[in-house]
């Protein structure tokens, strides 16, 4: 039988705060994931102007 490797997937949910990264690494943990997957990215740099043109903060878009 294969072994499974366990990858938890937190995406952009830590805001970009460390410390909530790091509860969401031990709730990982707890869970039994193996290893933990993170994204992050800048909205100004993903969010076009349009957007707050049309009302919608570059805040509230990340």
């Amino acid at each position: 039988m294969n072994n499974v490797f366990i990858i938890a997937e937190a995406g952009v949910n830590h805001n970009g705060d460390i410390g909530l990264a790091k509860q969401l690494v031990d709730a990982a943990l707890v869970a039994g994931a193996d290893a933990v997957k993170f994204q992050t990215f800048k909205a100004d740099q993903v969010v076009t102007g349009e957007a707050e043109r049309d009302g919608v903060p570059k805040e509230k878009c990340a």
